[in-house]
């Protein structure tokens, strides 16, 4: 898959495939049960749910990135205290070309 993207300097429109386009994702984090071990343990783990490829030219693609972490900490905040645990779910953003969940791999006691 390709998309078309300017540069952002201008000129004329390039073709750039989608995978090695920079993207600002939000991704809703939340933790796993690992296992019984030692009482039980538990891993962090997230699943981008928002993905914007930054394609706007860079005044553009930094306001992007603002409005989501600024949403982001919004969230963040106004969860309920009453149930905010270290399980809990939240939010965080983050750049970068590979937009796939969280660990690559499931953590194991040793």
């Amino acid at each position: 898959m390709t998309i078309d993207l300017k540069k952002d300097v201008g000129g004329d429109p390039v073709l750039v495939p989608i995978r090695e386009v920079d993207h600002c994702v939000v991704y809703l984090c939340y933790e796993e049960y690992g296992g019984p071990e030692e009482g039980g343990w538990y891993y962090r783990c997230g699943k981008p749910v928002i993905s914007v490829p930054l394609i706007f030219g860079t005044e553009v693609n930094r306001k992007v990135q603002e409005r989501l972490e600024r949403w982001a900490d919004q969230y963040n905040r106004e969860w309920d205290p009453q149930y905010r645990h270290d399980y809990a779910a939240s939010v965080r953003v983050q750049l970068g070309k590979d937009v796939k969940p969280f660990p690559d791999t499931v953590p194991h006691y040793e």
